[in-house]
């Protein structure tokens, strides 16, 4: 018999996204924090001969790895039978994305970024308004949160929420460490501030937060009546449950007491 078990992810998405929140307000509404994300793009945006080479590689591979992390979730959600918490990854950075792109142009920004006039919210539903925004020589909206950040570490949670609990568990650092390494090259390549990226990267995590636990906290089917199931936890994973054989008394099995042969009957 299957059962299915959820718990809400509200409250964890919740948090992180008042962490979001918080990095913006700083960053774009304080002094001091203005001032200390110029300093840092400004200090590692001129390094010669490393801005040029990093842009030009992102944007050379943005496309091809992100076809080849697509299909690997596929593969790997295939192949570990979590094709349904692989689903709820790949829709929460598909939202994730959305909800990156509208805060560019919904947020204030900073002094002097160059922001299309958003009349109303309607704009953001007319296609021809988006061609404004992304269609000139000069990209009209704020930078935060960082788009490339945001696909970067939604990518890489889905890939973890493929994988079987173990897998997920050992490959879970280098993972997540790759995913800050593509969030740290958009401030490289003086595309983005690091406010930006950890924006970027946080609003990926509540997303998948809010949507992906109630989807892989489930219970699989056990091998027979007397089967029990325990969680095995994958590093921030949700449990997934897993059957356990049935312990009985000394001498009993699920059928009864064992019949010593020759004994009566």
């Amino acid at each position: 018999m299957t059962t299915s078990r959820r718990r809400s992810g509200v409250g964890p998405a919740a948090l992180v996204a008042a962490i979001g929140a918080l990095v913006y307000l700083l960053a774009v509404w304080t002094p001091a924090g203005l001032a200390l994300d110029a300093d840092v793009l400004g200090a590692v945006s001129h390094i010669p001969g490393l801005s040029d080479p990093v842009g030009d590689a992102m944007q050379t591979l943005i496309i091809p790895l992100l076809v080849i992390g697509s299909t690997s979730v596929i593969v790997l959600a295939v192949r570990s039978h979590r094709v349904a918490a692989a689903s709820l990854a790949m829709l929460a950075g598909l939202l994730s994305v959305a909800t990156a792109e509208v805060l560019k142009v919904a947020l204030p920004g900073r002094p002097g970024d160059p922001v299309a006039p958003l009349s109303s919210p309607l704009d953001l539903l007319n296609p021809a308004w988006w061609t404004q925004v992304h269609g000139g020589p000069v990209i009209l909206s704020g930078s935060f949160p960082s788009g490339h950040s945001t696909i970067a570490t939604a990518l890489a949670l889905a890939l973890l929420t493929a994988m079987t609990p173990r897998l997920a568990r050992r490959l879970a650092p280098p993972i997540m460490l790759l995913a800050a390494i593509a969030s740290g090259a958009t401030v490289l390549a003086g595309w983005h501030r690091p406010s930006d990226a950890l924006g970027g990267m946080l609003l990926a995590l509540a997303w998948w937060l809010a949507l992906v636990p109630a989807g892989i906290l489930r219970e699989v089917s056990t091998d027979g009546p007397g089967a029990r199931s325990r969680p095995v936890v994958a590093g921030s994973l949700a449990p997934r449950f897993v059957p356990v054989p049935a312990t009985h008394p000394r001498g009993r099995t699920q059928e009864g007491p064992h019949r010593r042969r020759g004994g009566p009957r």
